[in-house]
């Protein structure tokens, strides 16, 4: 061809004309004409006889649109070597091209209708080829020219949402593009623009998010926030699934720590101001150790990305984890109560930590000698009962009635005991800690230690080594022995308060440093342990919940990664080992963490079962009051979308899908 004709000058194609024309010569005659080739209407237009050839070339331009093909329009102009304002045109042919969508097209733009984009074509082409692509692709319809731009909108609909409803445009110029992009966004839209020309370039650049496909020119690349290094569009679909799945990992993580946050600081606020009781912080940095270790592994989980695009909600976000952490801890400070206030666990096997109990148990030792004796003598010598402290009546009286109302104990404890020092080794057992080096106290050396505080006092009795009876009975002071002078028998709210506080205080009570000593501070050692182990294991197994927050299915029904499993496996196992065997280290049993062993390590473990099952309906309770439609419609069917609560989850059919969605590419 191009032994025949010689190029003079060529003009590159121009999106805003859309046409490119050529000056050539014919190598034979000489001649110098023009050729124009480019869109159909463009060609028509600058025929000199375009009205009488008009309805032809539009009916032929439809017919092939109707059936996919795109129309060339093909021009000359024999005006010779003319300015181009000078020439005449003439339209000699009209090329049908056959340009069908990528083999995966129609399947991204409907996984993307099903991700809440509304995606909405905007070409140059004829409008006719346009609805032609949208049918293939299975797109709505709903097509406009570029003509509405100099339309007034319909009453009570301006161009912005008009633009929105609208399912693509055709035949449309850059500047349209450009608008296009801007109107909708005016609405608070996120718009995202794909491209491949330099006549997308200004709307890529002005959208949200600009995407410049694999071929694209230099200048589109430039004007987007996204390069594609493959063909197709799929690969849009696929970040967007990640991004989202991201997302709800670091919403998941969000939840889960705010919900810890609540529960460490409640749970040991309210045991240390109401309790006055002490938790070691190595305790609290292990559970932080751990925690944070399994947490780790929430950015491997399995995770459903919500179907329409979600958004950080502050509200929803932290109504959800302040219930999950204020149940936690009403999980833990309900088990702390219990233990420590009844013997319900003895039942099980398990050591008693009542610590309450202990006092109360003193009490009734002596309440019991106190009864034996009124029953016994008919009150005789037993003195009168001042609330639940018995006063001596008389010194003569007390120490007649000695022998006997020992004599009438100790018949009724002689099955138990085989003498009277085993019934004071039971007391120190029961009441006391233990001395270094393994010296164990008897409740003899404590009460002698009680008698000699109490008679020092302003208007006590001189203590003597004896033990006798001192006038301090007589004096209402309540110091009298009877049996030998080991069994006290008055004043017994004043020397089981004494034993009490002497267990509970005396930090150099300890055995070897190993805290393992019977008293109120073991019981509390040991409830330390209990109440680590029970904190850890709901603490991360509460991961599992908000996971699933999102959704509206039981914890257990959306498998987490094995890695997340593996994790929270291991964390546990080290958790039960410290909680098992105690974690060494501290001098005293004011600050020991003592072990408390299988039995109360699988009390901690059902405990925590036990309440972890009612933060499911915690989370059906909060999403149902945040997300109440979509709860009622779609419930324990598939994820709903907390970030949009006026959304829904019914079926969107291709006249709505564009104004259904909140996002828009």
């Amino acid at each position: 061809m191009w032994k025949e004709y010689t190029l003079l000058h060529y003009t590159p194609f121009d999106p805003t004309t859309k046409r490119t024309i050529a000056k050539l010569k014919d190598n034979k005659t000489g001649e110098i004409f023009r050729a124009v080739k480019g869109a159909p209407q463009v060609v028509l237009d600058m025929d000199v006889n375009a009205d009488s050839l008009r309805g032809e070339v539009e009916e032929r331009i439809d017919e092939f649109a109707s059936r996919g093909y795109r129309g060339l329009g093909v021009g000359i102009s024999r005006s010779g070597d003319v300015p181009m304002e000078e020439c005449e045109w003439q339209m000699i042919g009209l090329l049908p091209l056959f340009d069908p969508p990528r083999h995966d097209t129609a399947d991204t733009v409907k996984k993307a209708i099903a991700l809440g984009i509304a995606v909405k074509m905007v070409t140059g082409d004829q409008k006719a080829i346009a609805v032609e692509t949208c049918r293939q692709l299975g797109m709505p319809t709903n097509i406009l020219d570029t003509s509405f731009f100099n339309t007034a909108p319909p009453p009570g609909v301006n161009l912005a949402q008009m633009i929105y409803d609208t399912d693509g445009f055709a035949q449309v110029f850059p500047e349209h593009k450009f608008e296009i992009v801007k109107h909708l966004q005016s609405l608070d839209k996120v718009v995202g623009m794909t491209g491949d020309g330099v006549n997308d370039a200004p709307a890529l650049a002005q959208a949200d998010i600009g995407i410049a496909v694999d071929d694209a020119t230099d200048a589109a690349r430039a004007a987007a926030d996204i390069v594609l290094v493959s063909p197709g569009l799929s690969v849009i679909i696929t970040a967007i699934r990640m991004s989202r799945e991201i997302f709800l990992r670091m919403k998941n993580y969000a939840m889960y720590s705010i919900a810890m946050t609540v529960r460490i600081v409640f749970t040991f606020g309210i045991l240390t101001v109401a309790w006055n009781w002490y938790f070691p912080p190595i305790l609290v940095v292990i559970l932080a150790i751990l925690n944070d270790g399994t947490i780790l592994t929430i950015s491997k989980d399995n995770v459903v990305a919500s179907p329409y695009p979600d958004s950080w909600k502050l509200k929803e976000v932290f109504i959800s984890s302040i219930s999950f952490g204020l149940w936690l801890t009403l999980s833990t400070i309900v088990l702390f109560a219990v233990v420590i206030n009844s013997s319900g666990f003895e039942s099980a096997g398990v050591e008693n930590l009542c610590v309450s109990c202990m006092r109360d148990q003193c009490h009734d030792f002596f309440q019991d000698q106190y009864q034996r004796c009124v029953m016994e003598n008919n009150a005789t010598g037993c003195g009168e009962m001042t609330g639940s402290v018995p006063q001596a009546a008389s010194l003569p009286d007390v120490g007649a009635f000695r022998e006997s109302a020992v004599n009438a104990y100790w018949t009724r404890y002689q099955e138990k005991y085989d003498s009277r020092s085993e019934l004071f080794e039971d007391l120190s057992d029961v009441h006391l800690n233990s001395l270094p080096n393994d010296a164990k106290p008897s409740a003899e050396a404590a009460y002698n230690q009680y008698v000699y505080a109490y008679t020092l006092g302003v208007g006590g009795a001189a203590y003597e080594g004896d033990y006798n009876v001192f006038t301090a009975a007589q004096l209402g002071q309540g110091v009298t022995f009877i049996g030998n002078d080991e069994v006290p028998i008055t004043n017994e709210v004043s020397f089981c308060d004494y034993m009490w506080d002497f267990s509970n205080w005396n930090s150099t009570w300890t055995r070897n440093n190993e805290m393992i000593g019977p008293g109120i501070q073991r019981k509390e050692g040991v409830l330390r342990s209990l109440v680590y182990l029970q904190v850890s294991i709901s603490g991360q197994a509460l991961i599992f919940v908000t996971r699933t927050a999102g959704s509206n299915n039981w914890f257990f029904a959306e498998k987490p990664c094995n890695l997340l499993l593996i994790a929270f496996v291991f964390a546990q196992i080290v958790a039960s080992v410290v909680g098992w065997i105690g974690f060494g280290g501290y001098p005293t049993d004011r600050i020991a963490v003592i072990g408390c062993g299988g039995g109360y390590t699988l009390i901690a473990w059902l405990w925590s079962i036990l309440w972890q099952f009612p933060l499911d309906v915690l989370k059906f309770t909060v999403n149902y009051i945040l997300t109440k439609n979509a709860y009622a419609s779609k419930a324990f069917t598939e994820r709903i979308n907390a970030g949009h609560p006026t959304m829904k989850h019914s079926v969107v059919t291709n006249t709505q899908r564009s104004i259904r969605a909140s996002r828009t590419v």
